[in-house]
């Protein structure tokens, strides 16, 4: 969701493994989910008849969820070493809102365009739900589902430009320590006594980073590692991460086992927690190869495959469906060819987007937040005590 290459070190592993993280969640939504959730129709003629989804129906297709967990723990290191690198912290806020406005207001539009068109719901809700994405809203519902995981981010990137301007960026440690802390006493605290986790609590939960910050303080001590004064200290809270972590998927498992539950399938709780676990050590081992300076070689293709995972998770869903149902109205191909099919066509759309028309928008952007932050950051933005390692 961010920049891998935030310093002059290359990181093609790490775009790599943004982009299986991006491809689970649309293989998650498309190819799994999809043999229940029946958004797709919404884009047929009335009384088009098209035979139901049945095929494939199996575990692995439903464990793609877990690219979202994926995904927090990426952010955490990128933005960590964002962070780090920035001059300011009102420079390392407009940083992120540059990444994240322009492909979310295109993809945004894109999918409003698809809901006016087909009718998906009554006008009114969908200006509500298009205002309230295109601002980044903290509550929704938005005009496409997945758009929670980015007011997710946004809280993160939040948490971190308050403690680099009240503490100080090298020590942003502390941070992935607190996140990880907060988020164990939580989910122990729920697990323990189930009660408390109400609608409103959950909802509080997420925006506070309760419920998936021990993934973003993961990203954080793996960015920190090599640096000694925080490694004893940051192994402890690996370890202590090890319960939340775990305790969120398991609650992930259980609300997927119920699309699972009707097709006779079943998914346990620590194949998408060793997916996680395995995707933390190749984040590992793609920063040690990366600062061994492995990676020297002109890697701009995989540069690209990284720069387009944030358009592919933006529209898999709502697009996603939306080819899936032209697929099944003109083709009819068999419904798991269908799914493919679809997901081939928005990685598709995403690399043109990430391509063109989001570097295009950035670059019309970039002069008014300079102004905007060169103006009233220092309001925005306590700054005062912001400092750098040298």
């Amino acid at each position: 969701m961010s920049d891998a290459q935030t310093t002059q070190k290359q990181y093609p592993l790490l775009d790599i493994l943004r982009f299986a993280a991006a491809l689970l969640v649309a293989t998650h939504h498309l190819v799994g989910t999809n043999t229940k959730d029946d958004f797709w129709r919404h884009f047929l003629p009335t009384g088009f008849e098209a035979r139901p989804y049945y095929s494939h129906v199996n575990e692995i297709w439903f464990i793609g969820y877990v690219g979202v967990e994926i995904f927090f723990s990426i952010s955490g290191y990128i933005i960590s070493v964002s962070a780090m690198n920035s001059r300011s912290a009102p420079d390392f806020f407009k940083k992120r809102l540059l990444r994240i406005l322009p492909a979310l207001w295109i993809c945004t539009v894109l999918a409003t365009l698809l809901y006016v068109t087909y009718d998906v719901l009554p006008m009114a809700e969908i200006v509500t739900r298009f205002l309230r994405s295109m601002l980044l809203m903290p509550f929704g519902p938005y005009i496409d589902g997945v758009l929670w995981t980015i007011i997710v981010e946004m809280a993160f990137y939040a948490a971190v430009c308050i403690f680099i301007s009240f503490v100080a960026r090298e020590k942003i440690a502390l941070l992935g320590y607190a996140l990880i802390g907060a988020s164990a006493i939580y989910w122990t605290a729920v697990t323990l006594f189930p009660g408390l986790e109400t609608q409103l609590v959950m909802q509080i939960a997420r925006r506070t980073l309760l419920e998936h910050g021990a993934f973003f303080g993961v990203g954080i001590l793996l960015s920190v590692w090599s640096r000694r004064p925080y490694r004893n200290w940051s192994l402890v809270f690996l370890v202590i991460a090890a319960i939340p972590t775990y305790l969120q998927i398991r609650a992930s498992v259980q609300h997927v086992y119920v699309d699972l539950g009707d097709f006779g399938a079943t998914l346990d709780v620590w194949k998408p927690y060793l997916f996680w676990l395995l995707s933390a050590v190749l984040l590992y081992i793609s920063t040690v190869l990366a600062d061994a300076g492995y990676f020297r070689g002109n890697y701009s293709a995989v540069r690209k495959i990284g720069l387009m995972t944030y358009p592919l998770y933006l529209i898999h869903y709502t697009v996603g469906h939306f080819f899936y149902a032209m697929l099944v109205r003109f083709f009819d191909f068999a419904p798991f060819v269908n799914s493919l099919l679809a997901i081939v066509l928005v990685v598709a759309l995403s690399f043109f987007i990430a391509r063109y028309p989001e570097k295009y928008l950035r670059r019309l952007l970039q002069g008014p937040f300079d102004a905007l932050f060169t103006r009233f950051g220092s309001i925005l933005v306590l700054s005062s005590r912001y400092r750098k390692t040298v």
